[in-house]
């Protein structure tokens, strides 16, 4: 399966989205280091250089491993050879979903 094209994979083996992908890595960091999130605050107080340096890692080994959907790109190619593009890649992603996932931003989520 090519870490590009979604079309390739099943139901059962299909990439995640970035934005699950990164909610998915802070529950998990949030959850090993015994942090709980209280309603209503957003997640980016709690978490400390070094856990999002443990996100990013995470996020780039799933990237590599076609885990994550990367959209198929010469510049998305280059990210995957080029660890220092895609450090970069995925600092800025993790800094996008805190701010707009609800679930990670302290908006509170309807019921």
């Amino acid at each position: 399966m090519s870490v590009f094209n979604k079309k390739e994979s099943t139901k059962q083996n299909q990439p995640l989205s970035q934005k699950e992908a990164v909610y998915n890595e802070v529950i998990a960091i949030l959850t090993k280091n015994k942090i709980i999130q209280k309603s209503g605050e957003s997640v980016d107080k709690q978490l400390t250089e070094k856990h999002i340096e443990e996100i990013q890692n995470e996020l780039e080994k799933k990237f590599k491993a076609g885990s994550i959907f990367l959209k198929e790109t010469t510049s998305n190619k280059e990210k995957l050879k080029n660890s220092k593009l895609m450090s970069k890649y995925t600092k800025g992603l993790i800094n996008n979903w805190l701010r707009r996932d609800k679930r990670l931003n302290g908006t509170k989520l309807e019921k």
